[in-house]
């Protein structure tokens, strides 16, 4: 099942931010990104904490599947510079098709 997804933010009354997903029940529960700890808050049962960014690395071999620094782990999503030719490329590691990558132009 596929289901069409769109997201908004806008101003709540407390100091977060209220992301909210339009388009499925599936995808009901708000997401809150608090502005002074840098931690996502879902439906006020899980925090996350940490930066929310994509990881971006540069080197002049493709990153292959694995947790070193060089590598890109199952799930993650990555920026990759390749050092030889300059070229940008965004990376996602599947589970079930391994590493894809789109060159960004």
């Amino acid at each position: 099942m596929s289901a069409s997804i769109s997201a908004s933010i806008s101003p709540s009354p407390v100091p977060l931010d209220y992301l909210n997903i339009i388009g499925s029940s599936d995808y009901a529960t708000p997401i809150y990104i608090n502005d002074s700890s840098d931690s996502l808050l879902i439906e006020g049962a899980l925090e996350v904490q940490g930066q929310f960014y994509i990881r971006r690395v540069s080197q002049s071999a493709e990153p292959t599947s694995g947790e070193d620094s060089d590598k890109i782990d199952v799930g993650e999503i990555m920026i990759w510079r390749d050092s030889d030719d300059g070229k940008i490329y965004l990376i996602y590691n599947d589970t079930d098709s391994d590493i894809k990558k789109i060159e960004l132009t």
